[in-house]
Formats: C-alpha cells, structure tokens, sequence
C-alpha cells in the first residue's frame, strides 16, 4: 500500500479528524439494536475524545508526548477490537498459531499498529476533515454494520469505510477500507507470505523488531 494512503488509514485509526458534517444518518435496515449507541456516533464520539486530547494546552511540551501519547491509546483502543483485528489478518493461516503465540502475536501486531504511527500522526497531522456519509446494518446481522465517511485533506477527499460490530454490548471496529482497500486484507497478505513457508514464531519476531527497531528511531 503506498505511504500517503496507508497514512490516511493510520489517521482514521486514531481518530485525527475533525468531524465537519453529517450527512446522512439514515439507515438501509429498519431493524436494529435500539437498546445500543448507532455505530456512526459510536466513531464520532471516539474522534472527539481524540480531538480534546490533541488539543489539550497540557501536551504542547515535546516532554509530555509520552503521556499525551497514552491517553490517546486508551481512546482508540476502547473503540477498535484490535484482538479482532489481528486474528482476522491471519486468515486461514490463524489455526497454526497456539495461543501463547495467538498471545504473543497480538501483542506486537497491535503496537505496530497504534504506537509506532501514533508518534508520527503526532508530528504530521494537518487537521484533516471528516464527511460522515451514511451508516447501514448487514443485511441479515443487526450488530454488524459499515459507516462510511470521506477524509478531507486539502483539495482531496478519500473515501473510507469503518467495519464495525457490537461486542459486550458496545461498537466496535474491526476493520477499515481506505478507496476500497482493506486494512486486514492488506497485512492478511504479507503474513500469508511469511506463513507460507516459515513458522509463526519467525512472523512474531519480525513484529517484535520492528516494533524495537522504531523505538529506537524515535529516541534518537
């Protein structure tokens, strides 16, 4: 995936944006959870915790990016089932891992996720815009549906899609397609290279370096 859209992907996960308008919150299914939050508020609601966060006077120090840094994570982690995330982006290659791996795995993949591009959104934003276009429930799963917005960024604007589902009793994301690409399909691609012909263990280490070696970027 090129560096600009795997960037907008990365934004949405954190919720960089401000949210500019809401067009249309009508639903394709009439049936739906009436007893739960709807998804697109669900999303909204994320993005302005991250916004106020953002913009708190308290992290304008570059000492206080660690700490402003976590309190974004437990935002964004409340709203994405990243156990989700990763089982989904093994695919068929998910049985092969035991659970201390399954453990291990989703570890890692969830700080290369979230830590290491969090600290770039950080220094990058621009404070892109969100059009929030529609939400719809699945056709025959009341607690699975897509809300699908466009990311406003200068003369630009990207459609991207959230997949989300209700788990205890609450939306959450498990998937984003960015101009029609998958999130999990993207990574689903590049384990599936690895589990091919080597061993889990070896797709977990190449996670933990990597995680590793952008920490020690960072530091420098």
């Amino acid at each position: 995936m090129m560096r600009s859209k795997f960037f907008i992907i990365i934004l949405m996960i954190l919720g960089l944006a401000l949210p500019s308008s809401a067009q249309d919150n009508s639903l394709e299914n009439a049936e739906r959870p009436d007893t739960k939050a709807e998804p697109m508020k669900a999303v909204q609601v994320s993005i302005d915790k991250v916004i106020e966060i953002l913009k708190d006077p308290r992290y304008k120090e570059e000492e206080k990016l660690d700490e402003q840094r976590d309190e974004l994570m437990g935002v964004i982690k409340d709203i994405f089932d990243f156990e989700k995330i990763s089982q989904l982006s093994l695919g068929r290659f998910r049985k092969k891992l035991n659970d201390e791996q399954m453990t291990r795995f989703i570890d890692h993949f969830t700080e290369l996720l979230v830590d290491t591009y969090l600290k770039q959104v950080q220094k990058e934003f621009q404070n892109e815009e969100v059009e929030y276009a529609e939400q719809t429930y699945h056709p025959s799963d009341n607690e699975r549906a897509q809300v699908k917005t466009l990311v406003v960024r200068k003369d630009t604007k990207i459609p991207v899609d959230y997949s989300l589902y209700i788990k205890d009793g609450r939306w959450r994301v498990y998937d984003i397609r960015v101009e029609g690409v998958s999130l999990i399909k993207n990574y689903r691609t590049q384990f599936e290279k690895i589990l091919l012909n080597q061993s889990p263990d070896v797709l977990i280490e190449k996670l933990e370096k990597k995680n590793i070696d952008t920490d020690m970027e960072a530091r420098k």
